[in-house]
């Protein structure tokens, strides 16, 4: 699979598969990361990683999305 790099933002919640972040236009991502999330559950982040499968993408870095860091 060609593993390319992605920035996406949305809202970031947990699934049954693990940690999700949903676009503006519906897309789904299943989130492959190591580090704790639940202080931005429910928040609008960025995400930066490598797509490793269908919906699946290995989060290099999440973090609020820049309108929320203000």
């Amino acid at each position: 699979m060609n593993q390319s790099r992605l920035r996406i933002g949305g809202t970031l919640d947990q699934s049954g598969r693990g940690p999700i972040i949903t676009s503006d236009d519906g897309t789904v991502w299943v989130l492959e990361y190591e580090d704790a999330i639940d202080p931005l559950l429910g928040q609008i982040v960025a995400v930066e990683g490598t797509v490793v499968g269908f919906d699946r993408l290995k989060a290099d870095w999440i973090g609020l999305a820049a309108e929320q860091a203000d």
